[in-house]
């Protein structure tokens, strides 16, 4: 039981962080601000969350740009 609950919290914890960091690069992005970007080493779908963000805000700044 242990090794169950401290797995569930592991979960728990990796979804927190990345659902803060989403919210929080977003906040920025939606201000305007094309510096921030998610930083964090994740996988699976807050990895693919992670890539479309930081791939949205080069595409945003790239079109800024011109």
């Amino acid at each position: 039981m242990l090794k169950l609950s401290q797995g569930m919290n592991q979960i728990g914890e990796t979804a927190h962080q990345g659902l803060n960091e989403t919210v929080e690069v977003l906040r920025s992005l939606s201000g305007g601000d094309l510096k921030k970007t998610m930083d964090g080493d994740y996988q699976g779908s807050f990895d693919e969350i992670k890539q479309a963000l930081n791939g949205t805000i080069s595409k945003l700044k790239s079109t800024v740009g011109s």
